[in-house]
């Protein structure tokens, strides 16, 4: 099968934007499990029931959360916080903060084993390619035919500051 292979854009997003997103979430998670705990109809009952929930577990979660919400108030936990974004999304300390989304490409190419490598460019694209072609499946298949290459390429002129991951 093989990892996927995931398209990212760069995207500017500071670190104050990020931990109002991020809180913005926890609180919406907060207000659902609140509103679990009083609702009594009977599809509640029965999801809790079947997810195992109790009052005292969702208390706990809502009590992490709001200690969580109040370190990330703090600025602690800063590359954490851009980790926890909604998107798909990597965040490098030193390259930045990436998304990914539908309007990008998608498993254009898929290896075996989970990688970390992160690819920046055409060049690191195409040199990692080569260096692992008897790890990509149906190398040999995707080679024979120009589509891959165009699409990278395509990418690569599109969001240059862009990045490549597996997973």
């Amino acid at each position: 099968m093989g990892c996927h292979t995931w398209f990212y854009r760069k995207k500017n997003r500071s670190i104050e934007q990020a931990r109002e997103i991020f809180i913005s979430e926890y609180v919406q998670s907060i207000n659902w499990m609140r509103n679990c705990l009083t609702d009594t109809s009977e599809d509640n009952l029965e999801y809790r029931k079947i997810q195992g929930l109790t009052d005292e577990m969702i208390n706990e979660n809502i009590n992490q959360m709001n200690r969580l919400i109040h370190v990330v108030r703090k600025g602690l936990c800063n590359v954490a916080v851009m980790k926890r974004q909604p998107e798909v999304c990597h965040y490098d300390l030193d390259k930045g903060f990436f998304i990914s989304d539908d309007s990008l490409p998608h498993d254009i190419f898929r290896i075996g084993k989970y990688r970390s490598d992160r690819l920046f460019s055409m060049e690191e694209t195409l040199n990692f390619i080569k260096k692992n072609k008897d790890e990509i499946l149906h190398y040999h298949h995707m080679v024979e035919g120009k589509d891959w290459k165009q699409n990278l390429e395509k990418f690569w002129n599109q969001y240059p500051d862009g990045m490549i991951s597996f997973g």
